[in-house]
């Protein structure tokens, strides 16, 4: 009997070792959307804020999303990505107690420009690896966040980069830009 249930075991072990992630699309508040591995689900108590919230507490991966309005920013119209990206890394550079940032890249994703960086932390005696995007559309600024257990960063950082790539603002679209 012993014998049975450690084949079966194993069984599913294997095959879950095996199989393809596969993706699925996410849409929130008819703005944007986001390409999820199936192995994620929706998660409610990850950040208060964040209009996205995806985990898998077995595997330890995470994904949320904030979504700001320019407007409410002072001078909104005198904001920029630049000056988004300088706020938010000041607050995070001031609230990490020994964060390592990895240099910060200029891209475009999805016709949207964005800045992406990534950093290891010790939080709380675990160390952490995140993947951050800030992104800058017509109206608003996105800021990505994905993490997991610095020792599982090998193993999920294709799916995160793919999570990242995937940010598709979908409100301009649907206003006749």
């Amino acid at each position: 009997m012993k014998k049975i249930f450690i084949l079966g075991f194993l069984s599913v072990l294997f095959l879950n070792c095996n199989s393809k992630t596969e993706f699925h699309t996410v849409k929130i508040k008819n703005q944007y959307s986001l390409d999820l591995p199936d192995y994620m689900g929706e998660a409610r108590d990850l950040n208060t804020e964040a209009s996205l919230q995806y985990q898998n507490t077995f595997r330890e991966l995470y994904a949320i999303v904030l979504d700001e309005q320019k407007t409410d920013f002072p001078n909104p119209e005198e904001i920029n990505l630049e000056d988004f990206y300088s706020i938010v890394r000041g607050n995070l550079e001031g609230t990490l107690k020994n964060p390592t940032f990895s240099v910060t890249r200029d891209t475009t994703i999805n016709g949207l420009k964005a800045k992406l960086f990534s950093l290891s932390d010790n939080t709380e005696g675990v160390d952490i690896y995140y993947q951050f995007a800030y992104l800058e559309s017509d109206k608003h600024f996105y800021q990505i966040l994905i993490w997991t257990l610095e020792n599982r960063k090998d193993q999920y950082i294709k799916d995160m980069d793919r999570i990242i790539a995937s940010f598709k603002e979908t409100e301009s679209k649907n206003r006749g830009k």
